[in-house]
This record gives structure tokens, C-alpha cells and sequence, in this order.
């Protein structure tokens, strides 16, 4: 995926966790308890998708006609060894079989490289750890999303007698219908994640046997961008990857759509104007 069209759709992606205050202890403790979830997930979808862009945008992989996560991963080592004088075991750098995969002494890298290394331990720990917590996270959320119509039909009465002023109450019950309906939105977008983490693992399963390949050959490169003063993985992409480029017109053409599409959520958002920003809810006086 191009980095100049990487973030294409990002916002439609992202798990958003926040809801509006009731004013009522009970309601915002169930709001309070989905925002957690829910931020729990996008922790993971941005472990996954996040990190994977990002990767590419430090190392320019993005740039590739057919990029691979493997290629990203390429540049890495080919860093590491450059920065060490086309020597990457100095890094450190270990390759193991299971979780997490690899270690980098991250004091015998660069600012760049240590970044990029980042990107590439997160995205491995979310596809370990992930596909667990994101199930126990869905099946919650379900079993709230089921919740949550009763939620509204008691939570009309409980706020009409509750010690808030009219126009408090008005307010209440139109925050507490756009909560319950936001839910169930946000869980499909979780359940959509599930899909993306079963892919990564079968990407993964591919990957990880071709680490230590990588790593065994990434001084043949490293070497020679070593002996050019060349250690950021940028250019060590640049002057060494051997895979075609995109030209100049089609990253030029990713970013005219990518600002098409910018501007397309920037026309949805004008339907929300004077809509005040949603904020976690807090336990009102006397909850918990």
C-alpha cells in the first residue's frame, strides 16, 4: 500500500471509543466499560494497520509497484548492518522461531532504524497476542450491543425521574439513543478487525521463516551501503532495493486521490456541524 494513499479510509477504520456523558452514574459506568473495550481494539487495529504503514513510510517501501510486508522488513536489516559496518550480528539482532520473533539491541541502531524496528516488533506482538484479545473483546461487546435497546427504553423513565432539569434531560435521552446506536457500529468494526488478524497470521506464517534468510544475507547490503556512508533506510531502499518503482506520475495520481478522498470525509463531517465533540463519560455524583 503507497503511503501517499496509505491513509486513504483511515478514519473509517479506526475504532472510535468515545461516547457522550449521560449524567447518570449507571449509563455512563455502561458507556465507560464499552469505551474501554473498544479502545482495547483499536489498540490492536492500529498494532496491525498503524504499524504496517508506518513501516513502510520510514523505509519508503511504499514506493514499491508490488510492496510486501517483507520488504519492509528487508530495508530493516540492511539498516542494522549498515550502521554497524556491514556487520547486523553486532546489532545484536537475534531471530527465534516464536514470540517475538526477533530482538534488536535498540543502543546499536539509529533514531530511523530504532523506529522502524518498532513498527516491526509491534506489528508481530498484535498478530500473536491479538486474535485472542479481540474475541473476548467482540463477545463482550455483543452481549452489550444486545443490552443496549433496553438500555434506552429504561433509561427514558429513570432520566424523566431523575433530578435533572429539562432541558438536562432532553439532553440525556438524545445522548443515550446516539450512544447505544454508535455501539453496534463500533462492533462491527471490530468484527470486520477479526478478518484483518486472520489474514496477518497467515502473512505471518509466511514471514517468519524467512527471518533468518534475511538476516543471514543482509550484511551483502549493509556492506555496501556501510562503505557509501549510507544508514537510513530510506536511502539504503533507494540506492539498493532492485524492486520497480512506482513512476512519479502514479504516486503524483495516489496523491491527488488521496486528497479527493480527504476531501469527500470533509464534506461528510459538515453534517455534524454544531454537534458538540463526544467525550468519555464520567460517573456522575454519588456512582461509583
Amino acid at each position: 500500500m503507497g503511503c501517499k494513499g496509505s491513509k486513504d479510509g483511515k478514519e473509517e477504520r479506526a475504532i472510535d471509543s468515545e461516547f457522550q456523558q449521560i449524567g447518570i452514574a449507571r449509563f455512563d459506568d455502561f458507556f465507560n466499560d464499552a469505551h474501554t473495550l473498544l479502545d482495547s481494539a483499536e489498540t490492536i487495529r492500529s498494532g496491525i494497520e498503524d504499524s504496517k504503514e508506518r513501516g513502510a513510510e520510514i523505509a519508503e517501501t511504499w514506493q514499491l509497484k508490488e510492496s510486501k510486508y517483507i520488504d519492509t522488513v528487508q530495508v530493516l536489516f540492511w539498516a542494522a548492518s549498515a550502521e554497524n559496518g556491514g556487520q547486523i550480528k553486532k546489532t545484536d539482532l537475534e531471530v527465534m522461531g516464536e514470540p517475538p520473533f526477533v530482538k534488536m539491541n535498540g543502543s546499536k541502531i539509529t533514531h530511523d532504524t530504532y523506529n522502524l524496528y518498532d513498527t516491526f516488533s509491534t506489528y508481530l506482538k498484535t498478530v500473536a497476542e491479538g486474535p485472542g484479545k479481540l474475541k473476548e473483546i467482540v463477545d463482550s461487546l455483543q452481549a452489550m450491543a444486545e443490552k443496549a435497546p433496553d438500555l434506552v427504553k429504561e433509561g427514558k423513565n429513570e432520566v424523566q425521574n431523575s433530578s435533572l432539569d429539562l432541558r438536562g434531560k432532553a439532553t440525556a435521552i438524545a445522548r443515550l439513543g446516539k450512544n447505544s446506536a454508535k455501539l453496534p457500529k463500533e462492533l462491527a468494526k471490530c468484527k470486520a478487525l477479526q478478518e484483518v488478524l486472520t489474514t496477518a497470521k497467515d502473512d505471518m506464517k509466511e514471514l517468519v521463516p524467512k527471518l533468518k534468510e534475511l538476516y543471514s544475507k543482509a550484511d551483502e547490503v549493509g556492506a555496501k551501503a556501510a562503505g557509501e556512508n549510507l544508514i537510513r533506510p530510506r536511502e539504503i531502499f533507494q540506492k539498493y532495493h532492485p524492486g520497480p518503482k512506482k513512476t512519479p506520475k502514479e504516486i503524483e495520481d495516489e496523491r491527488k486521490a488521496q486528497e479527493k478522498g480527504q476531501a469527500k470525509d470533509k464534506g461528510k463531517g459538515k453534517d455534524d456541524k454544531g454537534k458538540g465533540k463526544e467525550t468519555k463519560p464520567t460517573a456522575a455524583a454519588g456512582g461509583k
